[in-house]
């Protein structure tokens, strides 16, 4: 067998490696949606403020709930973090605001159109302290909750890690099939 084709199958067998380490990130999701089955209506207490490295942040509600007895705390996760400098209307969502606004696939914007804002000020205009939100928790371990839905980014990275995979198999396969020739 020639060294060339021995590495494209060296080469396709660490796509499929790839490919399979893609399922725990799909598993995830699913198993995270199914243990956080339990819902209440938790009170909003305070934001969670966090600035990333890119000059992007976002602001989060926390949602105070009980079960079993004990306080629990909650809050609103998002799938990525988006600067935009237009002014969206987004109909049917209850976030849709000219400052900051979770769309439906919850993607948290900031409207940067130049101005200055107090962003605690917008989020509390947006979720006031006190008011109701839907919590979803895992009886099992209330400390493991998500405010108003569960959300996981988990599944980007198994799609990822599962095109890189199929991507290296085919291409391992065209030049196997190259060096047949």
């Amino acid at each position: 067998m020639k060294t060339e084709l021995l590495s494209c199958i060296f080469v396709c067998l660490a796509g499929i490696l790839i490919s399979l380490i893609s399922i725990p990130f799909f598993t995830h999701n699913i198993t995270l949606r199914k243990k956080c089955d339990s819902e209440t209506i938790g009170k909003i207490v305070d934001y969670k403020v966090k600035k990333l490295g890119d000059g992007k942040f976002y602001i989060s509600p926390i949602a105070e709930f009980y079960s079993d007895g004990n306080i629990y705390r909650a809050y609103r996760h998002y799938k990525g973090i988006a600067n935009t400098r237009k002014t969206y209307n987004i109909k049917n969502n209850e976030y849709s605001s000219d400052n900051i606004y979770v769309s439906d696939n919850d993607i948290f914007y900031v409207n940067k159109n130049g101005n200055s804002y107090n962003f605690r000020e917008l989020a509390y205009k947006k979720w006031p302290i006190g008011s109701d939100m839907k919590v979803l928790y895992n009886p099992k371990n209330p400390k493991q909750a998500f405010a108003e839905k569960v959300v996981t980014s988990s599944s980007v990275a198994g799609i990822v890690l599962l095109c890189v995979g199929l991507g290296i198999m085919f291409i391992s396969g065209a030049a196997a099939l190259l060096f047949l020739i």
